[in-house]
């Protein structure tokens, strides 16, 4: 493998020159292959370093070519340097990778007045035109391309770590009837609201929320034990039931159906099997009378 990953660099040796970094990215892993490094594989850096961020780019596009077998580009900068990265997709006999074209653009960049506050408003735009590619817009929290592109990274930081994952799948209960009866204005104002308690009680910095279709939600948590994640299901059920959503001067209550899963370091799963899992008891929660968190610990309690 090694040796093919030098190969693949070495096609592309007469870019070195051209940009300050051309390195091989394995978008799951987070890890890089950097060109003209001797050890080629820096086993003690992650993609996102070079960015001086503490976890994955929220809109990777490595993640987004390797998927999509496709080039993307994207502008992205720290306090003190702007980069301009492409992602290439390149192909081994058995694998896929993603070779990165980085290229610091702090001084060659050009804004337009280049005062302080237009450059501070163009990083405001990139900003928000990061978060389109990976957030819904009418919840505001992750949408299903993210769920797409980060969960493989979540299982394999899980498997190199040695930790827990759990996820928890939640469904406003009879949404339905909440369109029918307020209309769809009122609908949105139910989702916007269902959301922001899903995040309030999901607060820990790994922790995050996704809106996987219509009204179901993801609730990735990962690090957290079967046990933990039925814990913060239930405050969620909670939370939801006994907080009325106020749309339009109007208070209506709500209720939803939490679905828990997880994976063990030592027992491995697929995100398909995941998924496949929370869904399975999140119905279960629904065919049993709604309102309700349904995890394998509570199917075993009741057999």
């Amino acid at each position: 493998m090694q040796s093919e990953l030098k190969s693949v660099l070495d096609n592309f040796a007469g870019f070195a020159d051209l940009f300050d970094q051309v390195r091989c990215v394995d978008p799951v892993m987070k890890k890089v292959m950097v060109h003209g490094d001797p050890s080629l594989v820096k086993i003690d850096e992650r993609c996102f370093d070079l960015l001086d961020r503490e976890g994955p780019c929220e809109n990777c596009i490595s993640m987004r070519a390797y998927l999509a077998n496709q080039s993307f580009f994207k502008i992205e900068y720290t306090d003190t340097d702007t980069y301009l990265v492409t992602a290439l997709p390149a192909e081994l006999p058995d694998r896929r990778v993603v070779v990165e074209f980085v290229q610091r653009a702090t001084d060659s960049l050009i804004f337009t007045g280049n005062s302080n506050n237009e450059q501070a408003e163009i990083y405001s735009i990139l900003d928000r035109l990061q978060k389109i590619a990976v957030r819904d817009s009418l919840t505001g929290v992750f949408n299903r391309r993210y769920v797409d592109e980060r969960f493989a990274s979540e299982i394999a930081s899980a498997l190199l770590g040695g930790q827990s994952l759990s996820i928890i799948f939640a469904d406003i209960d009879n949404f339905k009837k909440v369109n029918d009866q307020y209309g769809h204005a009122t609908g949105d104002c139910v989702l916007k609201s269902f959301a922001a308690q899903l995040v309030s009680v999901a607060r820990r910095s790994n922790d995050w929320v996704a809106r996987y279709g219509g009204e179901e939600f993801l609730v990735c948590l990962p690090g957290a034990s079967l046990a933990k994640a039925v814990e913060v299901a239930e405050a969620m059920r909670s939370l939801v039931a006994q907080a009325p959503v106020e749309c339009e001067g109007q208070q209506i209550t709500i209720t939803a159906s939490f679905g828990v899963c997880n994976m063990d370091p030592d027992s491995p799963r697929t995100q398909a099997d995941l998924f496949s899992c929370a869904d399975k008891y999140m119905y279960l929660a629904k065919q049993t009378g709604r309102n309700k968190v349904v995890s394998p610990l509570s199917a075993e309690s009741s057999d």
